[in-house]
């Protein structure tokens, strides 16, 4: 356990913001399991134990994955929409002139 199994009751913000920056950077964790973790410990600690804890602006955040969007390039996207017919071709060429798709 992070904390010798100490009762939240007997811990503030240092051991709030120590658990969390321990997921971000030994945990590698995501940031939505981060944020999870700490929205489900401000609700522990508010709701259920009646604390305020201070501000938790010490805490290093988990990173954000860089995602690179999947690009086509002109020719590949007219060779997909010149073997797409019908109802088919038309939508998606609608989508694709309007800047939907």
């Amino acid at each position: 356990m992070f904390h010798d199994k100490r009762h939240p009751r007997d811990m503030g913000a240092g051991e709030v913001e120590a658990f969390l920056t321990h997921l971000a950077v030994e945990g590698r964790v995501a940031a939505s399991t981060q944020n999870q973790a700490l929205s489900a410990l401000l609700f522990l600690y508010r709701e259920v134990l009646g604390i305020n804890l201070s501000w938790l602006d010490g805490v290093v955040r988990a990173k954000l994955p860089q995602r690179l969007p999947v690009v086509l390039t002109r020719r590949e996207v007219g060779g997909l929409l010149d073997r797409m017919n019908g109802l088919h071709g038309m939508m998606a060429r609608l989508l694709y002139g309007t800047g939907c798709a």
